[in-house]
Order: C-alpha cells, then sequence, then structure tokens
C-alpha cells in the first residue's frame, strides 16, 4: 500500500513538473515583456537612488578590475563578471543618464568594450575601458555624492561632524539596499 502511494505521488509530482515546464515555442525575449526587479520598465527608466548609484559605481570599479584580472588567465570566470556588470549598470544607468549624460556617454561604450572583451589580445583595450569606468564613476560622484549607509568613505560626501562613533550613517528606509 504504500508503495502505490509512493508512486501516485511521484506520477503526481511529475505531472505537477511538466505542467509548469516552459513551452519552447515561446522563448524568452520574444514578444514577451520580461518582469524585473524594476517592473517591466527598460533600464534607462529606472531611477536609482544616490546611494544605489554610489554603490553601484564602487561595484562597476571592482568587476571591471576583476574582468581585467581574468583576460587571458581564467576565461571560464568572465562571463559571470560580465553579467555582473551588466546587471549593475543596467540598474544604476537611467540615473546616470539622466543626472549627466557626457558620464553616461563616457562609461556605456567602456563597459560594453569589458563585457565582450575575451582572450589575452583584448587585454589593453580593457585596461583603458576599466580606467574609464573608475573615472566616469568620480566624475559622476563628485557631481552627484551620495550621503547615507550606500556612500563611499572615501567620497567627498563623507561626514567629519557625525556623532554616531559606528563609522555609518543612518540608511532610510527608502533607500532599499542594491543586492546583486
Amino acid at each position: 500500500m504504500r508503495r502505490l502511494a509512493g508512486i501516485v505521488l511521484a506520477a503526481a509530482l511529475l505531472t505537477g513538473a511538466a505542467a509548469c515546464g516552459g513551452d519552447d515555442k515561446d522563448p524568452v525575449g520574444s514578444d514577451v515583456e520580461v518582469g524585473t526587479e524594476s517592473g517591466n520598465l527598460k533600464p534607462e527608466d529606472v531611477r536609482a537612488s544616490a546611494s544605489e548609484v554610489a554603490d553601484g559605481w564602487r561595484e562597476l570599479k571592482r568587476y571591471a578590475d576583476d574582468v581585467v584580472a581574468k583576460l587571458g588567465s581564467d576565461e571560464a570566470a568572465l562571463p559571470e563578471l560580465q553579467e555582473r556588470l551588466l546587471t549593475i549598470w543596467e540598474a544604476i544607468l537611467g540615473s546616470v543618464k539622466a543626472n549627466d549624460p557626457a558620464t553616461y556617454d563616457t562609461a556605456d561604450p567602456a563597459l560594453k568594450t569589458l563585457m565582450s572583451a575575451k582572450g589575452s589580445g583584448a587585454k589593453a583595450e580593457a585596461e583603458k575601458a576599466a580606467d574609464v569606468v573608475e573615472d566616469a564613476g568620480d566624475a559622476y560622484l563628485e557631481k552627484f555624492p551620495a550621503s547615507g549607509a550606500g556612500a563611499s568613505p572615501s567620497s567627498s560626501s563623507s561626514s567629519d561632524d557625525s556623532d554616531d562613533d559606528s563609522g555609518s550613517d543612518v540608511k532610510s528606509d527608502d533607500d532599499p539596499p542594491l543586492s546583486y
């Protein structure tokens, strides 16, 4: 009896899993809108908070350096790093483009270079692109300094007159943390 119940349960699970499976005739990205963390908005339409943008620039710099380091030595790690660059950039590019189109126009092609770099032959170009991303981020944050917990401690927006000895500012509820 228990064996029969187990077989029936297994069959039901398999049938349910098959019913939940995707339809090969409707691939993702065809004419179907794909929901994201920001709903169905295009990345250009998403506005991140100042602290999220500051966090994003910091992460972009880190992953840009990681891409350069892996070129020619650990190619298998590149796709994940390049995907992270894309995800981070898409989270902040709408704010960057709206606030400072020149910085967007400088950073976007550099990031595309990093996201498509392959092999040791691309290392020199990727290093230049990583430098452009770093400089663009620094320039942007000088013009639009972030406040709150997401602010970089090295940025000019650091507060020396804080009564809090913890070293971090209080983050408001309308500044949700970035999650990657």
